[in-house]
């Protein structure tokens, strides 16, 4: 098993809070059905990535013992990036999971369908400094309430393409709206931890530009603002 990133772990502050940004960790795991891995550290979101045709199943043990349910890492169509852009290149040849926000956890243990060979684990730490905003002001007139990356502590420091900015779409083609995988099982305090792993995930792991969402709404009907 070869670990070949180093954590990434930046403090930054943001409007009237302080938050602490995720560390992120990845391993190259044997290709092989039912190990049981110890990850580098303890966890709370993770994400495969993988080569060769065939699935990914996979649980985690919780820091009481207690194993989840078996997840299937399969990422939608519609996640991925357009074709040609910088983002696709940056994934050529690998499958790239969803993240999977898990609690805190030290172990994994997988199943890999016939055909793969080559498996990847993004193992993310979500540190709770910082929870989800109690008050936040209106985004904009007759529009629901949006929390603003700035308070949910979106880590502008690792976002790609700062300098040219984003490609806007001149109007609104066409919406998507996308389940999340992974688990409910999480307080209202911990959205916005959540959502700084989903981003560390997508940007470190996937190589991605940014967070892959336009917005992205928890189980209580809170709305984040997504990507920059």
């Amino acid at each position: 098993m070869k670990l070949f990133r180093a954590a990434i772990v930046l403090f930054f502050a943001a409007p009237g809070a302080a938050f602490a940004a995720p560390s992120l960790l990845a391993r190259d795991l044997p290709a092989r059905s039912g190990l049981v891995v110890q990850a580098p550290e303890a966890f709370d979101l993770v994400g495969l990535h993988w080569q060769g045709r065939g699935a990914i199943r996979f649980r985690t043990q919780r820091a009481d013992g207690t194993w989840s349910g078996w997840h299937l890492s399969a990422p939608e169509s519609d996640d991925l990036p357009d074709r040609g852009t910088a983002e696709w290149k940056r994934s050529r040849g690998w499958h790239l999971g969803n993240s999977f926000w898990v609690g805190r956890s030290e172990r994994i243990q997988y199943r890999v369908g016939r055909g793969v060979t080559r498996l990847r684990a993004f193992f993310v730490r979500t540190p709770l400094l910082g929870g989800t905003p109690q008050h936040v002001k209106p985004f904009a007139t007759n529009a629901p309430t949006i929390i603003t990356r700035a308070e949910w502590g979106a880590n502008e420091a690792i976002r790609r393409n700062r300098k040219k900015g984003p490609k806007v779409a001149d109007n609104v083609h066409i919406a998507i709206v996308h389940h999340t995988a992974g688990t409910n099982s999480y307080t209202r305090a911990q959205s916005a931890a959540i959502l700084r792993g989903i981003e560390t995930y997508h940007v470190l792991g996937n190589g991605w530009d940014d967070i892959g969402y336009n917005f992205l709404v928890d189980k209580y009907g809170q709305v984040f603002e997504g990507r920059y």
